[in-house]
């Protein structure tokens, strides 16, 4: 597994990570007078999709940004946070067979909107705990 350090963007409240390559690495950073380590593990890579998860090693929480590339080839994506649907699929009307398991969340509205779009990068803006897990599932 590749070790990928001085990664981190440090400035204002947008400090954080952009991650446009999907590889097994561990990010290693400083932030908030903490080592931090992020995990980027693909879990699947077949011919119709990738998974990736990233998981956060932290000694207390700490708020930073993490931005991930969603390739433009890709025709549907979704983000998970702890195994629980973050952001649905931007594409209503391609079909996933198969998609990787997310417990959705609440809103079963028909019409409501995805923030993923491909060749572009997706910001995630949080405070981060020990264990917390982001999943990428994006389809071909």
């Amino acid at each position: 597994m590749k070790t990928i350090t001085n990664a981190f963007i440090s400035g204002d409240i947008n400090s954080g990570l952009a991650v446009f390559e999907y590889e097994d690495a561990i990010y290693e950073f400083e932030h908030e007078g903490q080592t931090c380590h992020l995990k980027e593990e693909i879990v699947k890579d077949q011919a119709d999709r990738k998974v990736i998860n990233f998981v956060f090693e932290l000694e207390n929480p700490s708020r930073f940004r993490l931005d991930l590339f969603i390739p433009e080839e890709c025709k549907n994506a979704h983000i998970g946070l702890n195994g629980r649907e973050l952001i649905s699929f931007f594409d209503k009307n391609y079909e996933v067979k198969d998609p990787e398991p997310l417990i959705k969340g609440g809103c079963n509205d028909p019409h409501k909107v995805s923030t993923l779009h491909p060749g572009e990068v997706q910001a995630l803006n949080f405070k981060w705990e020990n264990g917390d897990v982001i999943t990428l599932a994006y389809y071909f």
